[in-house]
């Protein structure tokens, strides 16, 4: 059966693939679909490294997720949690 035929919904989940190796050389962990692995705040298994949008995903979504809401409320998820460490920091060195 053809893959567009009518009544069948199709997705499609092209691989996903980064332009840039910086995750690589600071050591961030991947899934095996390549994506990097971030937790609920959006770091990578890297401290102080974080991650946003079609790159990476949490272990709970099977693939990443390439829309531009998600990419956009990950950077914002991620700006609050780096804002809040680097206050925490500053907490702690007074």
């Amino acid at each position: 059966m053809a893959p567009f035929s009518r009544g069948r919904p199709v997705f499609l989940h092209p691989p996903v693939r980064n332009a840039s190796d910086v995750a690589d050389q600071l050591g961030c962990a991947r899934f095996e679909d390549g994506s990097l692995r971030v937790d609920e705040l959006a770091q990578t298994t890297v401290a102080g490294v974080f991650a946003a949008g079609d790159c990476c995903r949490r272990a709970a979504m099977p693939k990443a997720a390439g829309q531009i809401v998600i990419a956009a409320a990950q950077g914002a998820i991620a700006a609050i949690a780096i804002d809040q460490l680097l206050f925490l920091e500053e907490l702690a060195s007074s």
